[in-house]
C-alpha cells in the first residue's frame, strides 16, 4: 500500500509495523518491476521509503524483515553515505526513475508491504 503522507523512515517503519506490515522489501527484479508498475504516475520529485537500512552498521545494508539483500537496484555510485548521514533506502523518481538511493532521515512517502498466507 502506497502511503502518500510524508513520514521519516523511522516513523514510517513504526506505522507499518503497527498495521501488521513492514516497509516494502524488494528482493528480485520481478518485485522491482511490479512496484514500478504500481507507481506509474508518481511525481518526479517524490521519494518513497523502502525497508532498507544500514543504520546499525554503516555499509552493511539489510531489509527490515531480515531477508537477504541479494538483489539491488542502486543508482550508480550509491549507496554513498553522503556527508556520513545517509542510512535509509528510498526509490528515486527523478532522472533515474526506480533506482535506489541512500538518504538522511527526512520525510517521504512510503510503501507498506503485508505478508498474507493464503490457504
Amino acid at each position: 500500500a502506497l502511503c502518500k503522507t510524508g513520514q521519516t523512515w523511522t516513523n514510517a517503519k513504526e506505522i507499518a509495523q503497527a498495521l501488521g506490515g513492514h516497509l516494502v522489501t524488494i528482493t528480485s527484479e520481478g518485485e522491482q518491476n511490479a512496484i514500478m508498475e504500481g507507481l506509474s504516475g508518481v511525481g518526479s520529485t517524490t521519494y518513497i521509503w523502502m525497508g532498507a537500512t544500514d543504520y546499525e552498521r554503516e555499509g552493511v545494508w539489510h531489509w527490515v524483515t531480515g531477508e537477504a539483500m541479494n538483489y539491488g537496484n542502486w543508482n550508480p555510485g550509491e549507496p554513498n553515505n553522503s556527508e556520513g548521514v545517509e542510512d535509509f533506502g528510498h526509490i528515486y523518481f527523478e532522472s533515474t526513475i526506480g533506482k535506489w538511493n541512500d538518504i538522511r532521515e527526512t520525510t517521504a512517502w512510503y510503501i507498506i508491504e503485508f505478508d498474507y498466507i493464503v490457504d
